[in-house]
């Protein structure tokens, strides 16, 4: 399991509509939603994450879709160890 949490933020107003996106090592989607908690995923494999939302742009009084910077990360094996 991966938790990712939202760390943007904008002085301007709160964001709207945050979404994080899961996709494997070659930009395939495997998951997007709005808690930022992905499931079932493979163990040793490396995804990619992004954060898109929308800031609010002061000038125009106008919501703008911005984008974090892709974050890799990959899945540990699981070890269970006897009782």
């Amino acid at each position: 399991m991966i938790t990712v949490k939202n760390t943007s933020n904008d002085a301007d107003a709160p964001l709207k509509n945050i979404i994080f996106t899961l996709t494997d090592a070659n930009g395939v989607l495997v998951e997007s939603n709005t808690s930022g908690v992905f499931t079932g995923l493979t163990p040793s494999t490396s995804y990619r994450i992004t954060e898109s939302f929308e800031a609010l742009n002061k000038k125009s009084g106008l919501y703008e879709p911005k984008n974090t910077p892709v974050l890799t990360v990959t899945t540990e094996v699981a070890v269970v160890l006897p009782v």
